[in-house]
């Protein structure tokens, strides 16, 4: 089983690590690895929701996907889990943030908007452990009264 939340992890470092060295430099390609980071962040974390907490097999060609707004629609028809309307509002955004960091498209942040989406991202992060939370405790009450 793939793990979604180690490699958020690593992600998330790489947001603040990045994020930190733009504050002190204002240099371009700390943005281009924030917005991929964020990115890759958001994805794994939907995928995690999809994968590891509902079971959706990682090697079928709908779950191998880069596309924000697809993974969304897919978790809102196929789970129970409420993706923040932040997330939803950005799907869009951060599917253009995949390739437009690894292509050097123009992108133009500020500081406001980087600690914006830095929120925004760890709001969904919230969620999903909260969401990953109730879904153990709900399996573990499941279990106990079948073992009843």
């Amino acid at each position: 089983m793939i793990d979604f939340l180690k490699k958020v992890q690593m992600d998330l470092f790489d947001i603040d690590n990045n994020t930190k060295q733009y504050k002190e430099t204002k240099r371009y390609e700390c943005i281009e690895l924030l917005a991929y980071h964020s990115q890759q962040a958001v994805e794994k974390l939907l995928k995690y929701v999809l994968h590891n907490l509902n079971g959706v097999d990682e090697t079928e060609s709908r779950f191998k996907t880069h596309n924000i707004a697809s993974l969304i629609a897919r978790i809102e028809s196929e789970t129970d889990f409420i993706v923040p309307d932040d997330i939803s509002d950005m799907a869009n955004i951060l599917t253009l943030w995949e390739a437009s960091s690894r292509y050097d498209i123009l992108m133009t942040y500020d500081q406001e908007k980087i600690d914006y989406y830095n929120q925004v991202i760890q709001n969904l992060l919230n969620s999903v452990q909260e969401y990953d939370l109730k879904k153990r405790k709900t399996e573990q009450t499941e279990d106990a009264t079948s073992d009843s």
